[in-house]
């Protein structure tokens, strides 16, 4: 018979050293991946995760009453929630893009239960405080290479992933935003130590590590969400303290110390305008939050679509992931005020109505849930130590080891991460750390594990067989779902670059990924058919090659919206194919056209659909028909400049260059934004021409900015010259002679 003692031991060591081992998922980063940010974090993660299963399922064949996850109403809430996430996915919009989600954020279904079992299997493992202390202790010296990453790409141009000297660092996270997000966590669980810690050094060793997470956070400008949430934390921890300390004078002053920065709070937001109060460093940005502006506009956009979702489908949502098709569905035209990026959100970017759109009235509360329970169980939990209560209950175990420190640092963490979350969405990193904090949360409110005796005795023959049973298990889910979806995702990109330089051998490298059984077919398709309709459609008389790949492409489409039909970018990307092809076929116009109005039924307001519609017209020598949409669209936003933009050039198919320069100035009153300089400098010529000095002079110096000339000084000079303004024209003249000294010879 084995010896259970030792094995569990064994094997307790094994699920320990895995769990150290996910503390290095923010760094994942693989380069020959699409999305290397995300994929090889997810991936990584997810393996590690089933491998932690394995060695876990090995401890509940040994003694499973000791090893079983211990009742409490936090645990049964997190089946809740993962029974939730399933049923909005099953009667949401798209099940396969809920449960399995897309490269891009890799977070359906399927990733987030992978979380969740990996937030009980760290509460089975770190079961008491010292266990805890000692899992900390790793997370932050993890955290410090984080740190080294980001001095060494802000010191250093061209350093690890990045090229920015001095700018905005993101180090192995992808985006600057997610900095934030990443350290909060860290700079309370180090402070968490620093007040439990009896021996001083470490006391300052925790707090140096707070304080140096906390500068990077404000001097890389992460994000104003996460200012909030530091100021937030700090405040609690002040008032908390305050509140709890023993004599009714420290009360008081804390009380006093939080009234007087309300008001100061307060005073700051009336005069947030005033200089002196922008420049003061965070607490600037922080009051200026606008969501009527820039990108505080986008997501209260955003946000508006995912209220009118959730009025639709209020029960269960419309399922992760899923947000996309809705933002599409209710497009606001408005989003192209301020880019076309901005009119492309897969999220609303807020926790808050992420939860109600994707999951409805039940995800909702099923999610935030999970908050209350847990906050409410473990300040429970400490009520009953402190006036020696030991009896267990649905909401806590026994023998538990709650202390204020705990309750007030796991209060902060918890709610400086749906603070931060109120302004963006989740990413790997954050994902992995609020599930270790929910992980040690479940044990510090279930208490220590009992040593109870393994009701079942196995021989070593048994409990080999017993594994050898779960490797293969484990083998057949990896594959299947972890190494097959690395291949694909790194596919991508070796057939992208094969398609670059020989279309043949790319097309066929896309062909051996089509025959792939994988959940993500769809984000394979899109890639190929967006990589080969990137190519000059000149090409297409010319090379065979392409034009067989790019039929191959638009028949692999044709079979994506057969068999989803829900995704307004695949009716645009049909369009646009069937543009190139009329170019050397003129039938493939009339279904391109058909495309579009299928596009735009799904998404009744986006410009972009009926921008690329017109061309169809003018290609078909209907140029009243364009016109007729263009003028329909400058309705739905007359403030959008791209909208005139391409009116002017209806108008000019037509010959009527009256009308066409009239809709170039409103155009450029409306700070239409150039997709490239041929674009401007023909909008200056046109100024030129027509003597329009003062629209000649604005766009000209616009074009000096971008790409400085000789030729384009001098024009400017005479442009000023005929405006009477000879000190001007002196120095654009001057300009000129610099860069072509002969000029003037």
């Amino acid at each position: 018979m084995i010896n259970y003692k030792r094995v569990e031991k064994i094997l307790l060591i094994i699920l320990e050293g895995l769990i150290y081992l996910s503390f290095l998922m923010p760094f994942v980063f693989v380069s020959t991946s699409i999305f290397p940010f995300i994929v090889g974090k997810i991936l990584y993660f997810q393996g590690l995760v089933q491998l932690m299963a394995v060695v876990y399922l090995l401890l509940l064949v040994i003694n499973f009453k000791k090893f079983r996850p211990r009742k409490t109403l936090l645990l049964y809430w997190f089946g809740f929630y993962a029974l939730s996430l399933l049923l909005s996915a099953i009667f949401g919009v798209d099940f396969r893009r809920a449960f399995w989600s897309n490269f891009e954020r890799m977070t359906g279904v399927f990733v987030v239960w992978h979380f969740i079992a990996y937030a009980i299997m760290v509460s089975i493992v770190f079961d008491a405080w010292p266990k805890i202390k000692r899992a900390l202790d790793v997370l932050l010296a993890v955290s410090l290479l984080q740190v080294f990453v980001i001095a060494a790409q802000y010191t250093k141009e061209g350093v690890y992933l990045y090229a920015n000297i001095g700018g905005r660092v993101w180090g192995t996270l992808g985006n600057s935003i997610y900095i934030g997000s990443y350290f909060l966590f860290h700079i309370f669980f180090a402070s968490l130590l620093a007040f439990k810690e009896k021996k001083q050094i470490w006391q300052i060793v925790y707090l140096i590590i707070a304080i140096l997470e906390a500068f990077i956070i404000l001097h890389s400008k992460s994000s104003r969400g996460a200012d909030i949430a530091i100021l937030f934390g700090i405040l609690t921890v002040i008032f908390s303290y305050a509140i709890f300390a023993k004599t009714k004078n420290i009360r008081r002053a804390g009380i006093g110390a939080l009234l007087i920065g309300i008001v100061i709070f307060t005073f700051l937001i009336i005069f947030r305008n005033a200089d002196t109060v922008k420049n003061i460093p965070v607490i600037g940005s922080v009051v200026n939050i606008s969501l009527n502006e820039g990108t505080g506009r986008t997501r209260a956009i955003a946000w508006e679509i995912a209220w009118k979702t959730f009025k639709e489908m209020p029960v269960l949502g419309i399922g992760l992931e899923n947000f996309y098709y809705t933002f599409n569905s209710h497009y606001n035209p408005e989003s192209l005020l301020h880019s076309y990026y901005e009119t492309w959100f897969d999220r609303s970017h807020s926790i808050l109505f992420d939860t109600l759109s994707m999951g409805g009235i039940i995800g909702f509360f099923a999610y935030f849930g999970l908050y209350v329970i847990g906050g409410a169980s473990l300040f429970i939990a400490w009520r009953r130590k402190l006036f020696n209560k030991t009896s267990k209950s649905i909401l806590i175990g026994q023998e538990i080891e709650v202390d204020r420190h705990m309750v007030i640092f796991f209060f902060i963490i918890f709610s400086i991460y749906i603070i931060q979350n109120l302004f963006i969405f989740e990413h790997p990193a954050s994902y992995f750390l609020i599930y270790f904090s929910f992980g040690l949360l479940l044990s510090l409110i279930a208490g220590k594990r009992s040593d109870i005796s393994p009701k079942y005795e196995f021989s070593y023959s048994a409990f080999f067989a017993i594994t050898g049973f779960f490797l293969i298990v484990f083998f057949i889910l990896l594959f299947g779902t972890t190494i097959k979806t690395y291949k694909v995702a790194t596919g991508v990109i070796r057939a992208e670059s094969t398609f670059v330089n020989n279309y043949k051998l790319g097309a066929d490298a896309y062909k051996e990924l089509l025959s792939m059984d994988t959940p993500f077919i769809f984000d394979i398709r899109s890639s190929m058919i967006k990589r080969i309709a990137r190519v000059n459609d000149n090409i297409l008389t010319t090379n065979p090659d392409y034009k067989s790949a790019l039929l191959f492409a638009r028949e692999n489409l044709l079979e994506q919206i057969e068999e989803g039909g829900k995704d307004v970018y695949d009716y645009i990307l049909a369009g646009q194919i069937d543009m190139i092809l009329a170019s050397s076929d003129s039938k493939y116009l009339d279904s391109a056209e058909s495309f579009f109005i299928k596009a735009s039924q799904l998404s009744p307001k986006r410009q972009q659909i009926y921008y690329t519609w017109a061309k169809v017209k003018l290609m078909k020598g209907d140029t009243d028909g364009a016109k007729k949409i263009l003028k329909e669209v400058i309705e739905l936003d007359p403030r959008v400049p791209e909208s005139y933009w391409y009116l002017a050039f209806a108008y000019e198919k037509k010959g009527e260059e009256p009308l066409m320069w009239e809709n170039i100035k409103k155009a450029i009153d409306k700070n239409y934004s150039w997709k490239s300089s041929n674009e401007l400098l023909y909008a200056a010529g046109l100024a030129e021409e027509l003597k329009e000095d003062g629209y000649f002079i604005k766009l000209c110096n616009l074009a000096i900015e971008q790409n400085p000339s000789a030729d384009l000084y001098l024009r400017l000079g005479l442009a000023y010259r005929r405006q009477g303004d000879e000190t001007k024209a002196y120095e654009a003249f001057s300009n000129a002679q610099k860069l072509n000294p002969d000029l003037f010879k």
